[in-house]
């Protein structure tokens, strides 16, 4: 299994999915425009959740589901 998040490979896909260029994706998250790439590797879940709220997709998309199940048995757990 790749510990590869879905945002690391799709995220140029995404932006042009949502009418975002790599510039104003970077204005809007607060970032310069040439960290965008490394933004799409990040594991940073506070990052990766203003993402997805700009990007207007679920957060979950932009995970792997080896952090989906990892993050959805956290919570689980918590619950208990």
């Amino acid at each position: 299994m790749s510990d590869k998040l879905y945002f690391e490979v799709k995220g140029e896909e995404l932006l042009q999915d949502a009418g975002l260029t790599k510039a104003e994706f970077a204005r809007r998250l607060g970032i310069c425009k040439q960290n965008v790439n490394s933004m799409f590797a990040t594991k940073n879940i506070i990052m990766l959740r203003k993402a997805a709220d700009i990007l207007g997709v679920p957060f979950e998309l932009l995970i792997s589901f080896f952090y989906f199940y990892f993050i959805l048995l956290f919570y689980l757990c918590m619950l208990i």
